[in-house]
Parts: structure tokens; sequence; C-alpha cells
């Protein structure tokens, strides 16, 4: 067994940066732009999804990178599905790449049924 004493300071993190409530998040870095995905994207948070990431797109020039992360995602109704389409074929009428990340196999299952996985790429990272 490893004696040695560990320096705490080396794993303190700011909780402030810690988001635990999963909404949707927007962020642009560049010529990408993140998208997090709410803990459940339902007919409730499908219209103000799409108004907020298609205007986000819309008003974005130089954008060449979507990246959608389903980390927190565990449920998408009907609904939600429809929105991730508008969504995608807004970033898809300014060339931009779209790719799907944080995917657990609930969702990964759904975008391959849907075949929603034919218009992104998935990320196994």
């Amino acid at each position: 067994m490893n004696t040695e004493a560990l320096n705490i300071e080396e794993f303190e993190v700011d909780v402030k940066e810690i988001d635990h409530n999963c909404e949707m998040k927007v962020d642009r870095s560049d010529d990408q732009l993140n998208v997090r995905i709410p803990r459940a994207l339902t007919a409730t948070e499908a219209r103000p999804f799409v108004n907020t990431i298609v205007s986000v797109i819309e008003s974005s020039s130089g954008l060449t990178s979507l990246d959608l992360d389903f980390a927190c995602t565990e449920f998408i109704d009907s609904s939600g599905l429809g929105a991730l389409v508008q969504v995608i074929n807004a970033a898809r009428m300014v060339d931009c790449d779209v790719f799907a990340s944080g995917v657990n196999d609930t969702v990964k299952s759904l975008l391959q049924m849907t075949r929603l996985d034919s218009l992104l790429q998935i990320r196994l990272h």
C-alpha cells in the first residue's frame, strides 16, 4: 500500500463550475457551437430549444461544427426528436457538421431507430 500523502489541493474543484441540474446550455467557441441537451427533451422543452439553437446558428458566421452533448439526457419524446431534426437541418443549411457526444445506450438506440444517426456523427468518447 502506498503511504504517500495526497495533496488535496490537486483535486480541488470549483463547485460553481459544476451544473447538477442538466439544463440546456449553449456555448460558442471559435467555429464550434456546443449545446448541452437537457435531461429531458420533450414537448415542453422542444420549442425553446429549437428557437434558441436555430437563432444562434443563423446569426453565427463561420460556424463549422455543432456538438450536441447528450451526457445528461435521459428521455426524448417525439417532440424532442422533431426538435433535433430542426436543429440538425438548420446546421446543415449553413454547411455545419453535426456531432453527438456523451451518448448513452438509450439515446444511441433512439438515434439509430429513428435514423437520426445518419444525419450526425456519434462521438464515442
